[in-house]
């Protein structure tokens, strides 16, 4: 797109990629060209990132690219970069989209491949790029109280919550000695549990009790919450008796 035809109002929409150089230059290819693509390299494998891909021409012909991003998985989307008056405006250019990839892990090199194809018209583009670091964070609230119990009898469970966004794995819970753990308060009881997996674990409950043939007296401790490549929290525990 000529510099003088970029639609400056639409910022909001495209945010850091609402730039004159990324709307009047950029990759293409062609229907006969296959798929061309860039490498990502030098990105934490402990961590997932965020991108975001612009791609804009003014042209009347309807023109659609298809975008692969491959990492540790591989996603797929679609953007229409140029169509009779697709814009916002009504002008024949993208102006306001964007193909975004969130929760993208790197693969074990710690590379993310971004692929873009031709799926419609006479080209594909890729005008521009974004790409966010999101560290994975876990949250657990909530502290366990006294139980207590009879030998041979596990004691009766308390709650408490644990969350987690961005993350490469999901959140395990591990229960100190003479304790165990469920995500159920009747069932399923085990030195630890795993919660979720890679991406957003909304709050759940998780119970702990003291195990049934846990030996007579104190036993103090803290549950762990961990995930891969996140600070691990810890759940305050007051001593159990038996």
């Amino acid at each position: 797109i000529p510099s003088n035809q970029w639609n400056p109002t639409n910022s909001a929409a495209l945010g850091s990629l609402n730039a004159y150089s990324a709307a009047s230059d950029g990759l293409y290819v062609t229907p006969a060209q296959g798929k061309r693509g860039v490498k990502i390299a030098g990105l934490d494998t402990n961590r997932t990132y965020t991108l975001g891909l612009y791609a804009g021409r003014d042209a009347a012909e309807t023109r659609v690219t298809t975008y692969t991003v491959r990492g540790a998985a591989t996603n797929t989307a679609v953007l229409t970069n140029s169509g009779s008056a697709i814009g916002a405006g009504g002008v024949n250019f993208n102006n306001n989209k964007l193909a975004a990839f969130a929760g993208t892990a790197p693969d074990a090199t710690g590379s993310i491949y971004v692929e873009y194809q031709c799926l419609t018209g006479s080209f594909g583009y890729l005008n521009a790029m974004a790409i966010e670091e999101n560290a994975p964070t876990i949250s657990a609230t909530g502290t366990v109280p006294a139980l207590s119990t009879t030998y041979g009898y596990p004691s009766s469970p308390a709650a408490f919550a644990i969350s987690g966004t961005s993350l490469l794995a999901g959140i395990t819970v591990t229960a100190p000695e003479g304790y165990e753990v469920s995500t159920s308060s009747t069932s399923g009881y085990a030195a630890s549990v795993t919660v979720g997996s890679a991406g957003t674990v909304p709050g759940t409950s998780v119970y702990v009790r003291i195990v049934a043939l846990t030996p007579a007296g104190a036993h103090a401790g803290t549950l762990t919450v961990s995930s891969r490549g996140a600070s691990t929290r810890i759940v305050p525990m007051d001593a159990g008796t038996v």
